[in-house]
């Protein structure tokens, strides 16, 4: 059984978000929905409770165990317990620590989403932590890590376009193919199939994300079967790079039109941009920034579609979040909620914002407060508010100490310098052209 160990709560972050329902007997401070309903696949065959979880420490592989096998092994059934018990569980730090720094986790917002199911954390509390029931009321298979970007802040085991750079840095290759690509294999496949099909009409909930799901097949097979089943209610969710609106015969406009946009907007694409023009094309190797600008203009004249702007924050971007706002709300005329902030890179640790040196930190929070001055008579209060709101999240883990954190690499400086001149010698790119402002980071 992997060692799951017990990790303290983060007191006074919980009771401003919404989670289980008040007359819920269990722990907010520990409880997450989705052990008891879920199950997260990589094409590698390792699987996890969510996408969030640290994934240095699976509770099953579909190369040893079916999905329904796994649903209630001991490891799951272990993070029931200390759920119920008030113990978060370790690999679940990713979530509190977002917490902690004021901003709505997956765990607070699987609680929201799904509380209609909270009998089955009574079930499995009177069944050895076990849920009889297997049915994953919210899908998220990664089949594959075919990407068509190598972004600095990922790796091969989800673009397979890191391949040969990844050799070229570290002398090893991760998939065993030319092509990088690691897939999962027939019976995963077949397992995956099995239940899409025997739980069409019951799944609430799917998240596409990648490699790059937009030229992932298993994408078009799970959205072509909502679609024939009529299951224009389920909520679709995508992580994606937005290089591509067509694929094969497949036209993703035209599909997504089958969703009807009432009461609410039922599919939401984020769109993972980190920057503008170059310093985007930069840090998402491969990107083409005037395709990705086309796109964007597409998918905003649908109606039936939210879109989101979810960039990785990290030494790249941070000191350009001032220019980076006023495209999307200014240029593009969109919403401020619709701009997420909130996901603040944590590994690897090199690109981390609190490994800035100080004299860039205290550049980035005279820039943020400039940038809240200078929009006062733009934007109204409460876009002001919200940005007030998100850089103050953000600066919280810029001031973070990591020098504890286990993941942290002893010699952090070093390795940035090491990996960001190889990459560029690799790629044709240039770090101290690109980002002259953090040049000093490769002294």
């Amino acid at each position: 059984m992997t060692d799951i160990p017990p990790i303290k709560a983060i007191p006074g972050t919980y009771s401003k978000f919404t989670t289980l329902p008040k007359y819920s007997k269990f722990n907010d401070s520990s409880m997450c929905m989705l052990p008891f309903m879920h199950l997260h696949t990589w094409p590698s065959g390792k699987v996890f409770p969510c996408c969030v979880w640290n994934s240095r420490v699976p509770v099953g592989n579909q190369n040893e165990n079916t999905l329904e096998e796994i649903f209630n092994n001991e490891n799951m059934q272990e993070v029931r317990k200390q759920m119920i018990n008030g113990e978060p569980p370790a690999p679940c730090y990713r979530c509190f620590q977002q917490e902690s720094q004021g901003i709505q986790s997956l765990r607070v917002t699987a609680n929201d989403r799904h509380r209609q199911h909270e009998h089955l954390i009574h079930e499995a509390e009177k069944n050895n932590y076990k849920v009889k029931d297997f049915n994953l009321y919210y899908w998220d298979f990664r089949i594959d890590n075919l990407c068509n970007m190598a972004c600095r802040s990922c790796g091969p085991e989800l673009s397979s376009l890191w391949h040969n750079d990844h050799y070229a840095l570290y002398n090893r290759y991760i998939a065993d193919n030319k092509k990088g690509l690691i897939r999962s294999n027939k019976d995963q496949l077949n397992q995956i199939i099995d239940i899409v099909n025997k739980n069409i009409n019951d799944v609430e909930r799917v998240y596409f994300a990648g490699g790059e799901p937009l030229i992932n097949d298993m994408h078009y097979y799970i959205l072509d079967r909502l679609i024939k089943a009529k299951r224009f209610d389920c909520h679709i969710y995508y992580n994606t790079n937005l290089s591509v609106l067509h694929y094969k015969k497949y036209d993703l406009i035209e599909m997504w039109n089958n969703f009807d946009s009432r009461p609410k907007k039922n599919i939401e694409i984020a769109a993972s941009l980190d920057a503008i023009g170059p310093k985007a094309e930069y840090i998402r190797h491969g990107q083409k920034w005037n395709k990705i600008e086309k796109n964007i203009k597409k998918i905003l004249e649908t109606p039936n579609l939210r879109f989101m702007i979810t960039p990785v924050i990290s030494i790249f971007n941070i000191m350009h979040l001032p220019d980076y706002l006023d495209y999307f709300i200014l240029d593009c005329h969109m919403l401020h909620h619709d701009i997420m902030l909130g996901n603040v890179l944590t590994e690897p640790t090199w690109y981390h914002i609190a490994s800035l040196p100080e004299h860039l930190k205290i550049k980035v929070r005279k820039l943020f407060a400039e940038y809240l001055e200078n929009r006062k008579n733009t934007f109204n209060k409460a876009t002001l508010d919200d940005i007030s709101h998100k850089f103050n999240s953000i600066l919280q883990y810029m001031d973070m100490n990591i020098g504890d954190e286990s993941l942290l690499m002893a010699d952090g400086t070093k390795w940035f310098i090491n990996i960001t001149t190889k990459l560029d010698t690799v790629r044709g790119q240039d770090f101290t052209k690109t980002f002259p402002e953090l040049a000093c980071l490769l002294n």
